[in-house]
């Protein structure tokens, strides 16, 4: 309660400041955040390469990455007075941002008042007032709900890994309709577009990835696979069920008790350093075989040429080739779901010289969608839609 009576009393503050910055020149074209999402390192880089001046942001950095422009909660602290740095750190950030960005890239978990009681519903409006652009990248978990979702056993892996996941499903369902109606651009791609009300640009994914620093030699692949050269399969889930981990560690066992030679190597939770490391020595790399798309992992796989398995829903492949947007030659995945890994596997194993090929088929499918320049075609696209164009180093004006 006396959080929500102290957010009502801070929201003319924030309107107050939003009309004061309404008819400032803004410093940064673009801002990503807040999400603590590596998505966000890349897509600034992109936005950069476009010519537009761009930084990202969050709160509180995941494992993953803290290579952030600006964090506003570093660690430190417990109880109550971090929950009262936590709230005062997202109000500082919308402060912030007000003043600073022309456009918020931000998932449809909201800006940094997203999970207030009472200003996530002023959030929108804030922005606008401001002058604030709002553009909505989902990511995943700030949409699903489990209504929306038809892949029933995606619904089920997010029950095994996440069990309360369906508590958080009121949080999308109010936050999806408002910035649906709120965002001036709302980007649909994966699985997400399950649970999206509209999409006003469609694409594979916005992912983005630096091919230069995801680079290496193709797999040096016998002839034939044998117990000192196994098949090496590398699999890295933070998420076992829904990435179906489980059924590639009983594929993997049944291809070795068939007397094939492969190995799995298992790396969970670990920081994108010891991921590439463990990705450089191997010849294929295991994705998942439930979500039904693609994601970083998978990625970060092709453009390192390797062989990637990945499951693909045929309704969402469908939806591209409606569009007319489906890649040349296809999407150069090894597909396989949780029926169909063992098979896949096999194929690999008994047809090494496949695997190279596939990798070489991968690397340039990751460079032509999903490079740095890709996504600075994808984001100039949507600063074109907004009707924006690089700021001139004279006009980027600092706004307190």
């Amino acid at each position: 309660m006396a959080s929500c009576v102290l957010e009502v009393l801070l929201a003319p503050l924030l309107l107050a400041r939003a009309v004061f910055v309404r008819f400032q020149s803004k410093r940064i074209d673009a801002g990503f955040g807040p999400d603590p999402l590596i998505n966000n390192v890349h897509h600034r880089r992109s936005m950069q390469l476009a010519g537009f001046s761009a930084e990202s942001f969050c709160i509180e950095p995941y494992f993953i990455t803290s290579d952030f422009d600006r964090i506003f909660l570093p660690g430190g602290g417990r109880g109550a007075v971090r929950l009262a740095y936590a709230f005062a750190s997202r109000v500082r950030c919308a402060w912030w941002i007000m003043g600073r960005h022309r456009v918020l890239y931000t998932s449809f978990n909201g800006g940094p008042l997203g999970p207030t009681f009472v200003l996530w519903r002023l959030e929108p409006l804030l922005l606008r007032i401001a002058g604030v652009r709002t553009v909505v990248l989902p990511y995943g978990g700030d949409v699903h709900v489990p209504e929306r979702i038809p892949n029933l056993a995606f619904r089920f892996a997010l029950d095994a890994d996440y069990p309360t996941w369906h508590l958080r499903a009121p949080r999308a369902r109010r936050l999806v309709p408002l910035w649906s109606r709120s965002a001036d651009c709302v980007y649909g791609g994966c699985d997400w577009l399950d649970c999206l009300d509209h999409v006003d640009v469609v694409g594979f994914a916005h992912f983005t990835i630096d091919v230069d620093t995801w680079a290496a030699d193709p797999p040096e692949v016998p002839e034939r696979f044998s117990p000192s050269r196994p098949m090496r399969v590398l699999h890295a889930p933070n998420h076992r069920a829904v990435k179906g981990s489980e059924r590639i560690v009983e594929a993997v066992e049944s291809l070795r008790a068939e007397g094939r030679h492969v190995e799995l190597v298992q790396i969970e939770r670990q920081p994108n350093e010891v991921v590439r490391a463990a990705m450089a020595g191997v010849d294929v790399v295991a994705d998942q075989l439930v979500i039904g798309w693609y994601a970083m992992f998978a990625l970060e796989g092709m453009a390192m040429r390797r062989a990637v398995i990945c499951h693909l829903r045929p309704d969402l492949v469908a939806v591209h080739a409606s569009e007319g947007t489906l890649p040349e030659g296809g999407f150069p995945f090894v597909r396989a779901d949780c029926q169909t890994i063992a098979d896949a596997l096999r194929a690999l194993h008994d047809r090494p010289e496949s695997i190279p090929e596939a990798g070489r088929q991968g690397r340039s499918f990751v460079e032509r969608y999903h490079s740095l320049e890709a996504g600075s075609r994808l984001f100039s696209a949507i600063q074109a839609r907004l009707g924006m164009t690089p700021l001139q180093a004279g006009d980027r004006h600092v706004t307190s």
